[in-house]
């Protein structure tokens, strides 16, 4: 979930040179959350949290979490307090750094 076009683009281009081909940009919580259950069910999920949705957006976390999916959150330099379901996301602050992102993806399918 992303909801700054430039941003997503770029993302995109990061994890398509990563060697991921079906990757999908959602701009809203609403388009979020239905994405999440359509099929097939995404592999992965990055969620770009702003500070003011910290809460927003907890119930996507934890329907993504029930859903057994991956998932990382992109934060800013000063992470919010974060709601529950988020106790054991990924936190990767953003913009991402290549090997950060490869790092993030890698650990998050460990704990798989």
């Amino acid at each position: 979930m992303e909801g700054d076009p430039s941003s997503s683009f770029l993302l995109c281009m990061q994890l398509r040179h990563l060697g991921y081909g079906n990757i999908t940009v959602s701009h809203t919580y609403a388009d979020a959350n239905e994405r999440l259950f359509a099929q097939p069910r995404p592999e992965l999920v990055l969620i770009d949290l702003p500070h003011e949705q910290a809460g927003t957006v907890a119930p996507l976390a934890t329907a993504i979490r029930q859903l057994g999916i991956d998932f990382i959150t992109l934060i800013g330099c000063d992470p919010p307090a974060l709601p529950a379901a988020y106790d054991t996301t990924i936190l990767l602050n953003r913009p991402p750094g290549m090997s950060d992102l490869i790092d993030a993806i890698t650990l998050a399918r460990r704990y798989s």
